[in-house]
Order: C-alpha cells, then sequence, then structure tokens
C-alpha cells in the first residue's frame, strides 16, 4: 500500500474515534534523549495527557532504522503502534484494536 493511501486510512480512523483521545498531530520530530529523535507519523495524546505513536513504515523506510526507532519508544515506555507493510484492511484491524486498548 502507498504510504499516503495508509496515511489516509489512519487518519480516518483516528478522526472517527475522537472520543478516545484528546487530539493527534501529523509528522512530528520526536525527541527521547539528547541523541535519539525521529520523525513520527502520528503523535496522539490520550485523554490522561499521556502519549502514544502510530507509524506505518512503507516501501521506502528503511525497516532496519524504524525498528530502531520503535524499540526507542518501547524502551522509554511510549505506547506505540508500527505498521509494517501492511493492506489496508490489516491496518483497520491493527489500529482499532489499539485504540480499543486504550493506546496501549
Amino acid at each position: 500500500m502507498e504510504h499516503s493511501q495508509a496515511i489516509a486510512t489512519i487518519e480516518e480512523i483516528l478522526n472517527a474515534r475522537t472520543s478516545s483521545y484528546r487530539r493527534f498531530e501529523r509528522d512530528v520530530l520526536l525527541s527521547l534523549g539528547a541523541l535519539e529523535s525521529f520523525l513520527v507519523d502520528f503523535l496522539i495524546i490520550k485523554n490522561n495527557d499521556t502519549d502514544a505513536v502510530v507509524n506505518y513504515v512503507g516501501y521506502k523506510r528503511d525497516l532496519s532504522e524504524e525498528l530502531a526507532n520503535q524499540g526507542a519508544l518501547d524502551t522509554f515506555g511510549i505506547p506505540n503502534l508500527y505498521l509494517f507493510r501492511l493492506p489496508d484492511d490489516e491496518i483497520k484491524s491493527r489500529l482499532n484494536a489499539f485504540i480499543d486498548n486504550g493506546f496501549n
């Protein structure tokens, strides 16, 4: 799936589920510590003022770099959903499950 199509699907679901979080921001440069910073597709600010990240990793992104970014988020305890090269129906299923689970 094209990155832009996946992003549109994710944004559509987030817009439909607005009661599940406070707000979201697109294309955020996230900084974790002094040396860790990378771009995330969606930074979600949850109702309890904690954050979650949703990223789509398509064919044009470096898989090893994105896995390292996901590991950094895990290390810092930031809930995240990385969607690696998935079709539309799988994106919908996994994102809805992530939201239903409180973005955890």
